[in-house]
């Protein structure tokens, strides 16, 4: 666990222990549907046996958009199952057709598992001959017993626009959706048409998965220069509350870095807590990731003591050449991410659980308890970014407290006053 963030502190998440070279979900051959993209978007979720079903978003060179199916069980190799005996689109399970989205295009989605084991999709889609600016990112509803065969339901769309001058007036585009009770949850990329280009990421809600309510626009308003290019769920196994991978677009480079989230309910609403480092970042150019990095909607693996995280990737910028490569994988250590958690900020307690961390305060406590699970040890390191000074102590397992002086405290909270 590290201390990135200079007054107010907060706890962070140390660099992955190791990401893919390549992506293990490649873009297909020439003649198949996915071989411009292969996975910018997707959606894992685990299956019965170990293993995980994948859906995921790719285009052909006529840049006709699909979703298509796959199995892995650790995202290093990749089945994709066959639904179909059209050549080039074997595993395709979505595509345009003439209800909902009028033959139009796919855009982003998300799938999650209903009580009883029926999965439902919501599809954002655009009519090929648009009437008016409506028929703009309505969302499809579909249902599915298998996650292979999807029918579209009568009540669709479930979704469109949001009326002139709300926040998703000019584009509301689904990038995760998420079953909890009482109702659903929907993530999506939502642009006002005056703020255009500008991206920012809306949080609706729906007690039936028909009637839909924008709830919350999360974080602050963006400019073109710093923007919210979106977000999808995430669950960490044994972790009740879900958190989100975020998007961060940097539009003067536009690249893309991932950043690990929060929703936080309060009487003032709902909003997002992002930790401010990047828990991503593009890798150095010439690989397969090295432009921007987008998030899946999924539940973390546990995989060789690691947390494993799947991501889509590619190259390029969006001025010149973007070539999204496929999907790959990335793994962090599972006891050097942690949280802190206090109601005064004195003392603030610090669990090795995967991406989570509580409240923040400008003050540094007297006395930080740690508390390690079995097996697992913990780093606390606070810098100071004023005179790059780190405190540093370790905690092997078991439990343990980090005693700092009150000399040390004094010198840290000037440095990050």
């Amino acid at each position: 666990m590290t201390c990135l963030e200079p007054g107010p502190y907060a706890l962070g998440i140390e660099s992955p222990a190791y990401r893919t070279p390549v992506a293990t979900l490649p873009r297909g051959d020439r003649s198949e549907w996915d071989y411009v993209e292969a996975g910018a978007y997707g959606v894992s979720l685990p299956l019965a046996g170990g293993s995980n079903g994948v859906w995921y978003m790719g285009r052909d060179t006529a840049l006709g958009a699909r979703i298509g199916v796959a199995a892995t069980v650790d995202y290093t190799t990749w089945t994709r199952l066959v639904t179909s005996t059209v050549p080039g689109k074997e595993n395709v399970v979505v595509a345009p057709s003439s209800r909902c989205d009028g033959g139009g295009f796919i855009g982003g989605f998300g799938i999650t598992q209903l009580p009883g084991g029926t999965l439902a999709a919501l599809v954002s889609a655009q009519a090929s001959r648009p009437g008016s600016r409506a028929d703009f990112f309505g969302w499809c509803l579909h249902t599915s017993t298998d996650g292979v065969h999807w029918t579209i339901s009568p009540a669709s769309p479930v979704y469109r626009l949001g009326r002139g001058g709300a926040p998703d007036d000019y584009i509301t585009e689904v990038r995760g959706l998420l079953a909890l009770a009482g109702g659903y949850l929907v993530l999506a990329q939502v642009v006002n048409r005056h703020d255009r280009p500008v991206r920012r990421v809306g949080l609706y809600f729906s007690p039936d998965l028909v009637t839909w309510d924008l709830v919350n626009v999360l974080r602050r308003p963006q400019t073109a220069d710093s923007q919210d290019h979106g977000a999808a769920f995430v669950g960490v196994p044994g972790y009740a509350e879900p958190l989100l991978v975020w998007e961060g677009l940097d539009s003067r480079t536009t690249a893309i870095a991932l950043y690990i989230s929060r929703l936080v309910v309060n009487d003032s609403g709902v909003s997002a807590d992002l930790f401010p480092q990047a828990a991503l970042l593009p890798s150095p150019n010439g690989l397969w990731d090295s432009g921007q990095l987008f998030a899946w909607t999924q539940q973390l693996l546990a995989v060789d003591g690691k947390w494993r995280m799947v991501y889509g990737g590619g190259e390029g910028t969006y001025k010149t050449a973007r070539i999204p490569e496929g999907a790959g994988y990335v793994d962090w250590i599972a006891g050097q991410l942690g949280f802190a958690t206090s109601a005064d900020g004195n003392p603030v307690t610090i669990m090795t659980k995967p991406f989570r961390w509580g409240g923040r305060t400008p003050y540094l406590p007297l006395g930080v308890a740690v508390e390690t699970s079995a097996g697992a040890d913990a780093t606390l390191a606070v810098w100071c970014q004023r005179d790059t000074t780190v405190l540093r102590q370790a905690v092997g397992p078991g439990a343990g407290v980090l005693a700092v002086d009150s000399a040390t405290v004094t010198r840290l909270e000037t440095c990050v006053a």
